[in-house]
């Protein structure tokens, strides 16, 4: 019996289209760039909580600005009590 004789040109490896370097989409590299997307808009930074205004003094001893934004007001009125 007699063995069927291939095709060489049926053959994957004479496909000149699937091993180009683009693999068969040659068309999809060809195409022109899409445009860039526009820049997002920048958002405005968040406002801080600033607190109160800082006394003549300075922080009081031991504290840090960020509980001073949060309970120096407390301490002022604290302060004006005594």
């Amino acid at each position: 019996m007699e063995q069927p004789k291939w095709d060489e040109s049926a053959l994957p490896a004479s496909d000149a289209v699937a091993n180009s370097m683009y693999g068969g989409a040659q068309d999809l590299f060809q195409q022109p760039m899409a445009p860039a997307m526009p820049a997002m808009p920048t958002m405005p930074a968040p406002v801080a909580h600033a607190g109160p205004p800082l006394p003549a003094t300075g922080l009081p001893e031991g504290w840090t600005m960020e509980q001073w934004q949060y309970y120096g007001q407390q301490w002022l009125d604290s302060q004006k009590e005594e």
